[in-house]
């Protein structure tokens, strides 16, 4: 199993709104406020039997339809080599998220 997984969406919104849906996402799956670094929205995920926890970084840039959203789910422990497939939950449920929050169905460009 990978260290990390990464999903890339397009959004058929802007980006400030795709910078709220993102914020919304990230406070709704790490039970906490979310973090926000410009067009970057980050949060951890709290150890669990599955893994030591996660960090979850989402990335806003503009694009020729509305907006591109990079989700990452990484592994907060470098050396955990297995995640029980917590990483594709956490993009799923991301990506439900900020489906949900911006009100639209995103197209994936890379599964992940």
């Amino acid at each position: 199993m990978p260290v990390s997984r990464t999903r890339i969406l397009e959004l058929p919104v802007d980006t400030n709104k795709a910078i709220d849906a993102a914020r919304h996402a990230v406070a709704t799956v790490i039970q906490g406020t979310p973090v926000v670094h410009g067009s970057a929205v980050t949060g951890s995920v709290r150890t669990s039997w599955a893994s030591w926890g996660e960090d979850l970084t989402l990335t806003v840039a503009e694009a020729a339809n509305g907006s591109r959203v990079t989700v990452k789910s990484a592994s907060r422990l470098p050396t955990q080599f297995l995640d029980w497939g917590k990483h594709r939950k956490n993009l799923n449920r991301l990506q439900h998220e900020l489906e949900t929050a911006a009100q639209v169905h995103a197209a994936v460009i890379d599964p992940g």
